[in-house]
């Protein structure tokens, strides 16, 4: 498979030559109401359900300081939040 194709890995994102490990379930109710989850490490990426999530957008993003994520939007329950980070 060419470097530059996505692909997902067991718990892994090959991605352009980058190798994105899938980190630990971040600290954080998933209730409906709270938006600030706090992962182990800094995340380079996060999804919401499987959707990757941008960083800084207004709408299905979220701000990020050190290992804390404010999402935009409240997750309900059920649903999962993941980041990823290359470590």
């Amino acid at each position: 498979v060419p470097v530059w194709v996505k692909s997902i890995v067991a718990n892994d994102i090959v991605q352009w030559n980058k190798v994105f490990h899938k980190m630990p379930d971040p600290t954080g109710a998933i209730n409906g109401s709270n938006r600030v989850f706090v992962f182990d490490l800094k995340p380079t990426q996060i999804f919401w359900n499987g959707q990757k999530l941008i960083e800084d957008a207004t709408v299905n993003g979220y701000s990020l300081a050190t290992e804390t994520a404010t999402l935009t939007e409240s997750p309900e329950v059920g649903d999962t939040i993941e980041g990823y980070a290359t470590y």
